[in-house]
């Protein structure tokens, strides 16, 4: 397929390929339009603003491929702190599909801020998802984003340590030491 050499050939912040790759998004063809979604994120510099109007609005499409691959766009080339990418993402959140609020979860933690309530209280309530790839996206996202001293988000964690799926709680205890870390403390137990 033309998009996926050209989202894989050409360079970062190419506007020639990012503008052909955009006349696809469209498409009726969902297959088509989630890998053109793919292309602009892999095409787009960091903070590319036509490519974050892109992905947000392609979150809205009706096939979660193309959400869960315009989730990865917008952490791809979302400046940390973007506000309405942020937005954007925490919505995404709670998609009924489970690759989506995966994909969703771990850009919240590429482009929220450290200490981002909203997106913490989201990414913990993503920790005891029943789905295990969303759970290890917010555990690894909570790393990123918890700050030290919150006790709910430590809480959390700590009961993440006994999840069923051994990398959720490897990824629980990275977050926890992390987490601990800020405040100054390291308990696991």
């Amino acid at each position: 397929m033309a998009l996926v050499t050209l989202g894989g050939s050409a360079s970062r912040g190419d506007k020639c390929s990012f503008a052909a790759v955009v006349g696809h998004l469209e498409d009726a063809d969902s297959e088509v339009r989630q890998v053109a979604i793919w292309a602009a994120g892999k095409l787009s510099q960091l903070g590319c603003q036509s490519c974050i109007t892109l992905s947000s609005a392609s979150l809205q499409d009706p096939d979660a491929g193309v959400r869960q691959m315009a989730a990865w766009a917008l952490g791809q080339t979302a400046f940390r702190g973007d506000s309405s990418a942020i937005s954007a993402i925490m919505a995404s959140c709670s998609d009924m599909d489970e690759q989506v609020r995966q994909a969703a979860a771990w850009a919240l933690g590429k482009i929220a801020r450290r200490g981002d309530a909203e997106a913490i209280k989201i990414l913990r309530s993503n920790a005891g998802d029943v789905d295990h790839g969303v759970r290890r996206a917010a555990l690894w996202s909570l790393g990123k984003v918890a700050t030290g001293g919150d006790e709910a988000v430590v809480a959390a964690l700590r009961a993440c340590l006994a999840d069923a799926d051994e990398e959720a709680r490897q990824l629980a205890e990275r977050a926890l030491r992390k987490v601990s870390s800020r405040r100054g403390t390291c308990r696991l137990g």
